[in-house]
């Protein structure tokens, strides 16, 4: 599975991904804290991904890197366009997320790209005033930004309540950053003391996109 986070910022997006897969064949599974789940192309676009981890018993991350050598100087408009056709070819069946992030005319662009539905979603509305995505394993980011269901003191379900307001508007790159390790290790403790599958783990890989370039904090 995996955990994506994508933070639009004041000054940048920051793109993360853990480095975990999962393989799971009758009652046995193999795990890996070393994939790659986040990439830069050459014109500065950045692609994170989360699904299916192999396409034809090769890790999927091998599939990314050739493509973006295919399509080194797309803007991220025309990368994740390009997407859906390119894996498609390669899987119809894949089930595989991309977010996919970069500067255009002076402006930060983001989309989310599913293959499994051939569909495709800008984060213009999220990315204008600053904001957050994510897909992957979200059970611990969705309990704590969304809302919630308070137990009563019987125990039975209470009223909705909201969630306090995480003030995206006011974040920096470094901020970004920090929520991130934060999200990403509490969702890795929290599996770790439910009767779960790991999903989430190993290093964390981040990157960060501003109007003059990419550039790694955790690679």
């Amino acid at each position: 599975m995996s955990q994506l986070i994508t933070i639009c910022t004041q000054n940048g997006i920051v793109m993360a991904a853990d480095s975990r897969i999962s393989y799971y064949k009758n009652d046995g599974a193999y795990y890996s804290d070393n994939a790659n789940k986040v990439f830069v192309t050459p014109n500065n676009v950045g692609i994170s991904t989360c699904g299916n981890a192999e396409i034809d018993g090769k890790r999927t991350e091998f599939f990314i890197k050739e493509f973006i050598a295919e399509h080194a100087a797309c803007d991220a408009d025309e990368i994740a366009n390009n997407l859906l056709p390119y894996f498609a070819k390669l899987n119809p069946e894949l089930d595989t997320t991309f977010h996919v992030c970069g500067v255009i005319d002076d402006e930060i662009v983001g989309y989310r790209v599913y293959t499994k539905t051939s569909k495709i979603f800008p984060c213009n509305k999220t990315f204008k005033h600053c904001g957050i995505i994510w897909n992957g394993d979200n059970y611990v980011i969705n309990r704590l930004l969304n809302c919630y269901f308070c137990s009563q003191s019987d125990e039975t379900p209470g009223n909705k309540e909201m969630y306090r307001h995480v003030p995206w508007e006011r974040f920096v790159i470094e901020d970004a950053v920090e929520f991130i390790k934060f999200m990403m290790d509490t969702s890795i403790k929290m599996q770790k003391f439910h009767q779960t599958k790991p999903t989430i783990g190993g290093p964390i890989r981040i990157l960060a996109i501003t109007k003059t370039g990419a550039k790694w904090i955790e690679e």
